[in-house]
Parts: C-alpha cells; sequence; structure tokens
C-alpha cells in the first residue's frame, strides 16, 4: 500500500492487489528496492497476466479495522467459480 499519512479511524481505503505501475516495479527491481515484500521472480512470471480484479474496502475503526462489503473469494476454488459464473 502506498499511503504517507497515518491511518486514523474513519478513514477508508481500498486493497487492491495487483500489478499496476509497471514502471515502478521495474524501477524498484533494478534498484532492488522492496525486495523483502515483493517476490520480483514471481512478478515477472505473471508480468503480461490480466483479468483478475479483487479488491475490497477496508474501514478503520477505533480497535482495528472491518472489511465493507461481500467476502470476497480467497482460494482458487472459489475464484474460478466467481468466474466460471461472471463468463456464462
Amino acid at each position: 500500500m502506498r499511503t504517507f499519512i497515518e491511518l486514523k479511524p474513519g478513514h477508508v481505503l481500498t486493497i487492491e492487489p495487483g500489478i499496476f505501475i509497471p514502471q515502478l516495479i521495474d524501477l524498484w527491481q533494478k534498484q532492488k528496492i522492496n525486495t523483502e515484500f515483493l517476490n520480483f521472480e514471481k512478478i515477472n512470471q505473471y508480468w503480461n497476466f490480466t483479468g483478475l480484479h479483487n479488491e475490497v474496502d477496508v474501514l478503520i475503526t477505533e480497535i482495528g479495522h472491518r472489511v465493507l462489503g461481500e467476502p470476497l473469494p480467497k482460494t482458487v476454488k472459489d475464484v474460478e467459480a466467481l468466474r466460471e459464473v461472471a463468463f456464462q
């Protein structure tokens, strides 16, 4: 997550896993930045993959966080089942 503000109760974030800024990923890989967080070898294997947009909104609360909306699929089986429904 790229944010430079302190998260406080009432903030809502959208978490969007994915590779959205190829130039930034390329720069980090070249400069060996964020290697503790990113598996560049794995990213390179899937660099041209498109087709999954799995995002969730999260509310920051006084005691932690709460996911807003319906739960999203997390296993390969559940994601594939959702994909089958979407393309019928």
